[in-house]
C-alpha cells in the first residue's frame, strides 16, 4: 500500500464511492463531493483542505479530505470511504497522523465530518435504512476506525406514531398556540425563504453554539437553500414573542412520513413549552395531512430534545462521532 495527497478533488474518490455504492449513489457523492470542494469562495476564509488517498496496486481503498480551520485549533477529517480492511483503515489513519503531528500538533480532531459540520459529521452504527439529509455510509466504518481518536459522541434517530390524541388537543388547526398565547407560530414564508433561512442561521448560532468552526451565512445557503425552496412550507415553523423569532422546527413530508430535522429553542427560552408547542403543532398538522408517522433525526443522546422522544418510539439508527477532544 501507499499514500497520495493531493490539493485538487481527486477523481479516483468516484471509482471507490461507486466501488462501494453502486453507481447510483457513488455517482451523487462524487457530485456532492466536486461541488464541496470547487466552492473554495465559500469556505476558504475558514478552511484549508487537502485530500488523502490510499492505493494498493494503483487501485484506491481509501480516501480522505483533511480540513483545517482558520478561525479555532480544530481539524475535520471527511469525505471518508474505505474497503472494509483493518490494514487499509489503519494506514488512512496513521497517514493523516503522521501530517497532523507534523504540520497541525495540538489540535482537536473530528472525524468522519461529510460536506459540513452542520450537515453530518457521524459514522453509522446501525440502522438499514438512508434517512433523509443522510450522507450514505458502511456500517463497517465505526468498527474501523473506532481505536484511532480516543472519545465519541453518540446520536439516535427515531420512529413513533403521530399521537392521535394531539388532533383534540390543538383542535386540528396547524396556528393555534391556545395553550401559550404569549407566542405566535407562522409557517416559512415562499416569497421570502432568504430572510427566514438568515433567522435560522442566526438562531441556529445562538442555540447550536460550540467550539466547532462557525460556517458563514453564505455556506449555510449553499448547503440548506436547495431544501429550503422544495420542503412544503406548512412543516417549518417559528414561534415569535413580540416579533422576535425564540424558536423554529424544520421537518419534511415524504408520503404519509414525517422527518424532523431540527428543533431549535433560544436558551433564554427553553423550559417554557416552546419546544414542546412547535412539535404537537406539527404532528397535529401533519395528521390532517393523514400522515401516520414521524421520525426525529440524529439526535445527539445527551441534548434536552431527547426528552420530545415519547414512550413506544423505536431506535431506528444509531450513530458515532469520533474526536481526540
Amino acid at each position: 500500500m501507499y499514500c497520495e495527497w493531493f490539493s485538487t478533488p481527486e477523481p479516483d474518490y468516484g471509482k471507490l464511492v461507486s466501488e462501494l455504492y453502486g453507481s447510483e449513489v457513488g455517482g451523487a457523492l462524487y457530485r456532492s463531493y466536486i461541488e464541496q470542494l470547487s466552492s473554495r469562495e465559500l469556505w476558504g476564509h475558514r478552511l484549508d483542505w487537502s485530500g488523502v488517498g490510499i492505493y494498493n496496486q494503483g487501485a484506491i481503498t481509501a480516501h480522505a479530505v483533511v480540513q483545517t480551520t482558520k478561525d479555532k485549533p480544530l481539524v475535520y477529517i471527511g469525505f471518508v470511504e474505505c474497503v472494509d480492511d483493518t490494514a487499509v483503515a489503519a494506514f488512512l489513519m496513521k497517514t493523516i497522523q503522521d501530517e497532523l503531528r507534523s504540520q497541525h500538533p495540538h489540535r482537536a480532531v473530528y472525524i468522519p465530518v461529510n460536506l459540513s459540520i452542520w450537515h453530518n459529521y457521524r459514522f453509522k452504527v446501525r440502522g438499514t435504512d438512508w434517512l433523509p439529509f443522510e450522507s450514505p455510509t458502511k456500517l463497517y466504518y465505526a468498527g474501523l476506525f473506532s481505536g484511532f481518536l480516543p472519545t465519541k459522541e453518540l446520536y439516535s434517530s427515531y420512529r413513533l406514531k403521530i399521537p392521535r390524541f394531539l388532533v383534540g388537543a390543538i383542535a386540528r388547526t396547524r396556528i393555534r398556540p391556545a395553550a401559550h398565547p404569549q407566542y405566535k407560530l407562522r409557517n416559512l414564508s415562499p416569497d421570502n425563504h432568504l430572510r427566514d433561512m438568515r433567522i435560522i442561521y442566526d438562531l441556529s448560532v445562538q442555540v447550536f453554539e460550540s467550539d466547532h468552526s462557525m460556517p458563514s451565512f453564505e455556506e449555510f445557503q449553499a448547503i440548506y437553500q436547495d431544501v429550503a425552496r422544495s420542503a412544503d412550507p406548512r412543516y417549518i415553523l417559528f414561534a415569535e414573542e413580540d416579533g422576535e423569532t425564540v424558536g423554529f422546527i424544520i421537518a419534511v413530508k415524504r408520503a404519509k412520513k414525517v422527518y424532523v430535522k431540527t428543533l431549535a429553542v433560544l436558551p433564554s427560552h427553553q423550559g417554557r413549552g416552546v419546544g414542546r408547542l412547535l412539535y404537537d403543532t406539527l404532528c397535529a398538522g401533519a395528521l390532517d395531512d393523514g400522515c401516520d408517522t414521524l421520525y426525529g433525526l440524529t439526535m445527539r443522546n445527551d441534548r434536552l430534545i431527547t426528552r420530545l422522544v415519547p414512550p413506544g418510539a423505536k431506535k431506528v439508527a444509531e450513530y458515532v462521532l469520533y474526536k481526540d477532544g
